[in-house]
């Protein structure tokens, strides 16, 4: 005997929020970890500060 299992799912294809809301996140994410791999390669602060800087411009 089987049993068929019928479920269904609303419709998450249509909205901008969701792909906006982690498109940001992965940004986010992506530049901290370059900011935290300089500052622990390197001890200058202006060297960590250019890095995330320009991790926000290429991003």
């Amino acid at each position: 005997m089987t049993a068929e299992n019928h479920h269904e799912h609303r419709d998450v294809t249509g909205g901008w929020l969701r792909p906006a809301v982690f498109g940001a996140m992965d940004g986010l994410v992506s530049n901290f970890a370059l900011i935290a791999g300089i500052a622990g390669g390197s001890g200058s602060p202006r060297v960590v500060l250019l890095a995330g800087l320009a991790g926000l411009a290429a991003g």
